[in-house]
């Protein structure tokens, strides 16, 4: 019976991985490629910032330096955040570009240039995850603010817990554009943290949290919504679905700005 068990565990992890590669993630049959290319139909005049370079967080212990769930914590006051106002809410977010630089100075810029002003979030799946940021709204389009691609970015102490707002790529990896998700699984499998390496803090975190740990490693986290927004999320996430994972209804980006938080 215990092998049948973590057999079964290993397939779906697999399964998992598998659907990742081909998007951020999915829990069903449906798998469409997102950010595969540099497409975009948004002809909008970005500054681009200088491309800041990449630091294996292995060469760095700097950038690992913060203790596991500081993503948690309230910005400071006057701090930048990114609000996204939905026509079903609002979701601010609250950026980590010491951790994550590349993936933040490509968000804020292209926030600051309305790209994703009236893109859509164009594929859901309840207890996992929402997705946005492709002006094609299919999964297929997008790109940086520097015009290709770029490289992952990965934290030890910065996981893909309830609330994380990551890249999403293709499945090439490190293939990350415009494409990004904001993950929503409200409870963590078992199967999903036992036996998978994991400490036993992080284990005790993702339980307490919730998320997705079988993203971990292969997307860029670079933010984390506001836990009192966590409702529109979930509404959205809750959204009734076509075969695409595509909501029935569309969820609009109303607009994204970069604003000082309040402390509110």
């Amino acid at each position: 019976m215990k092998r049948t068990i973590k057999i079964t565990a290993l397939l779906t992890s697999i399964f998992m991985m598998v659907s990742l590669l081909s998007g951020c993630g999915t829990n069903s049959s449906s798998q469409k490629s997102t950010t595969t290319t540099t497409t975009t139909t948004r002809n909008l005049n970005i500054v681009a910032p200088e491309r800041p370079e990449f630091v294996d967080p292995g060469d760095n212990g700097s950038r690992n330096n913060k203790p596991l769930g500081f993503q948690f914590e309230k910005p400071a006051v006057g701090e930048d955040i990114v609000v996204l106002t939905t026509n079903m809410g609002t979701i601010r977010l609250r950026l980590f570009p010491d951790e994550a630089p590349i993936a933040v100075a490509n968000f804020l810029a292209l926030v600051k240039g309305g790209y994703y002003d009236t893109l859509t979030f164009h594929r859901v799946v309840n207890n996992f995850m929402i997705q946005g940021g492709d002006p094609l709204g299919n999964g297929s389009g997008g790109e940086s603010v520097w015009k290709d691609s770029f490289v992952i970015e990965t934290n030890e102490n910065l996981l893909n817990f309830r609330g994380a707002l990551a890249m999403a790529h293709s499945s090439t990896g490190q293939s990350n554009g415009s494409q990004f998700f904001i993950v929503q699984n409200p409870k963590v499998a078992e199967a999903d943290v036992k036996d998978k390496g994991f400490s036993a803090e992080v284990i005790n975190m993702y339980r307490a949290k919730g998320g997705s740990p079988v993203l971990d490693t292969a997307y860029t986290v670079f933010g984390q919504a506001f836990a009192a927004d966590l409702k529109v999320v979930d509404a959205i996430a809750a959204l009734q679905v076509k075969n695409t994972e595509k909501p029935s209804k569309t969820i609009t980006i109303i607009s994204a700005k970069v604003e000082k938080y309040d402390g509110k």
